[in-house]
């Protein structure tokens, strides 16, 4: 809980005879980090037989996916690699084919067809006859600019502005020519068909239901496709399994007759894991050993997992580093709670929590966050006394232990002492890691410095303030101290470094302050809807309208700025007392998809 979790490092030798077997144990176990290989002594190895069919088989369910429409993930199939083979050809096979007697059909001209034989027969054109066998006239198609009065042109239009038309002049006539085109706006028209235009609107329609008829039923059957959802997806699991596995040599070391393979696992799982490749072989080969530059594996209960967002939005700490999920778990709430601080909005937030957790499991670490929140902002609308920015609750009046508006002061000076325990436990944690790493006279050096000089200036400042009474010489020297133990272990840096302390606590009073706001906003609303309720029912309707659209932009704004300033205190603030962070994430041969999410 309080670091990652233990790591050994392993390397395993076996013949190659056995490598196939290797990998499908590595892979059942999920429980090994494998490092790529990269050195030059031996060769990298080969994908295994398999590797190229695979990807093609991949690349042909991917397809059925795309043109079916179907997302997710599913469990792996038990079929054999050439069942699965079979299947998906016939999926592709079928799905291809539908896919391309729809686009031709979608890319067929007839929409267009139809329109020039209407175009012809609003014109007055009746027959294709009257379009052709002109060995001295021409032609121009097109739609009426204004209405066309030149002598020498056999014209079929209403003669209307943006009727259709279809003109005809004596060939080399320019001015009939220049006349037709200051009237017409050009637009050409095929006129090749035999025949009456009626006819041929009717056929082409007819030809336009059939086509609309069979895309009804492609469509049916590329929904139909869907329906087998569950075994393309269960395919494409267990082909992904095997292509992991197939191309798995490529970061294994391998000369003619062995292989090697390093990587992480962790220390619990080393005995069973040199069990099972012993297992496969008697000439196989392991051993495990610590390690400085293993990857992170968090190790968190389940209250605190969701919190582990934070650290991979942000930096894992490394496998020896100490995990600040736990402390995270206890202050963003708190934070959190604290800056909304209502009883109504704190019911909203987890009402849309609750609701949305089964819905968007890709974010379900963001919305248990958002719960306990919730819990947190429905508490501290009791300190505050608040209900949607009222005082009263179903007809129950609440007294506030702290009144957010009234006592600014006091709010400030409890932002402050929130940031004070959080720094130090920042410090706390910093002397701990530091301890660890390079022992006792280190971290006092480092991190019981900086709490003694802020011991130092909170009893000189209390002092001053007459709640104290001490020599203040005292906490001066012990203050001076801390200085030079500041200024020996980390120089010059550490001097100027100084003034940040104080910038830290005070930036703590944004807790304050958008709690504030919040407070303000909620109230302005309530004071804005509270007369129209005197108006009758339409005043009452726009009344709760001012309440609905007001409480909901304030509780949006909320939930954004609780978490993105809760996030900032936790990142600029605290981890900068303690946290390197760094660490490289730990993903096992074998892990699932959904596992990494």
């Amino acid at each position: 809980m309080f670091y990652p979790e233990k790591m050994s490092k392993v390397t395993i030798a076996a013949p190659k005879a056995h490598m196939r077997q290797v990998i499908d144990v590595l892979y059942s176990l999920n429980a090994l980090h494998i490092q790529d290989y990269r050195e030059r002594e031996f060769s990298i190895g080969s994908p295994l037989a398999d590797a190229e069919k695979v990807s093609e088989m991949l690349l042909d369910i991917n397809a059925v996916k795309s043109i079916a429409g179907i997302t997710g993930s599913s469990k792996k199939a038990k079929m054999s690699l050439s069942q699965a083979a079979h299947a998906v050809k016939e999926l592709r096979e079928k799905a291809s084919s539908l896919y391309d007697e729809r686009k031709t059909l979608q890319e067929s001209d007839t929409e267009k067809k139809e329109k020039y034989l209407l175009f012809l027969r609003d014109a007055g054109i009746r027959n294709f006859s009257s379009l052709s066998g002109y060995k001295s006239l021409a032609m121009v198609t097109g739609y009426i600019k204004k209405p066309l009065k030149a002598e020498g042109i056999i014209l079929f239009s209403r003669n209307e502005a943006k009727a259709p038309a279809v003109a005809f002049f004596r060939k080399g006539e320019a001015k009939a020519l220049s006349e037709i085109r200051s009237c017409i706006a050009e637009e050409p028209v095929p006129v090749d068909g035999r025949g009456s235009i009626d006819a041929a609107i009717e056929a082409i329609k007819s030809r336009k239901a059939e086509t609309a008829a069979r895309l009804a039923e492609i469509n049916r059957a590329i929904a139909g496709l869907g329906k087998e959802r569950d075994k393309i997806l269960s395919i494409e699991a267990m082909l992904l399994e095997a292509i992991e596995k197939d191309e798995a040599p490529l970061r294994f070391a391998v000369s003619r007759n062995a292989f090697v393979i390093q990587g992480w696992v962790p220390a619990k799982n080393v005995a069973k894991l040199e069990e099972k490749i012993r297992a496969i072989t008697d000439e196989a080969f392991m051993k495990a050993a610590e390690t400085e530059d293993a990857p992170t594996k968090l190790d968190n209960p389940r209250v605190a997992k969701p919190f582990e967002f934070f650290l991979n939005l942000y930096s894992l700490p490394r496998h020896d580093e100490l995990d600040p999920t736990w402390l995270i778990l206890l202050s963003f709430p708190v934070f959190y709670g604290f800056m909304i601080g209502d009883i109504g909005y704190g019911a909203v937030i987890f009402a849309l929590a609750a609701l949305l957790r089964n819905k968007m499991r890709n974010i379900r670490a963001l919305i248990d966050i958002s719960i306990l929140s919730a819990f947190s902002t429905i508490f501290f609308g009791f300190i505050f006394g608040e209900f949607f920015g009222t005082e009263e609750i179903f007809g129950y009046h609440l007294t506030p232990f702290v009144h957010r508006i009234e006592d600014v002061n006091g709010m400030i000076v409890a932002s402050a002492m929130l940031g004070l325990l959080h720094l130090n436990a920042g410090f706390i944690l910093g002397f701990i890691n530091e301890k660890h790493h390079h022992g006792i006279v280190k971290a006092v050096m480092t991190k019981l410095s900086w709490m003694t000089l802020e011991a130092s200036g909170i009893v000189l400042f209390l002092n001053a303030l007459g709640y104290l009474e001490i020599i203040p010489a005292i906490p001066a020297i012990f203050g001076v101290i801390a200085i030079g133990m500041i200024a020996k272990s980390e120089g010059i840096g550490g001097i100027f470094e100084l003034p940040s302390l104080i910038a830290n606590v005070l930036s703590y009073s944004r807790l304050a302050a958008i709690g504030l706001a919040s407070a303000s906003l909620a109230l302005v609303v309530n004071r804005l809807a509270e007369p129209l309720f005197a108006m009758g029912v339409v005043g009452a309707v726009f009344g709760v309208m001012i309440l609905i659209i007001g409480h909901s932009i304030n509780i949006a704004m909320g939930i954004m700025d609780a978490f993105l300033q809760s996030m900032r205190l936790h990142y600029v603030e605290l981890f900068g007392k303690f946290y390197k962070g760094a660490g490289k994430p730990y993903k096992p041969f074998g892990q699932k998809k959904s596992e990494v999410e």
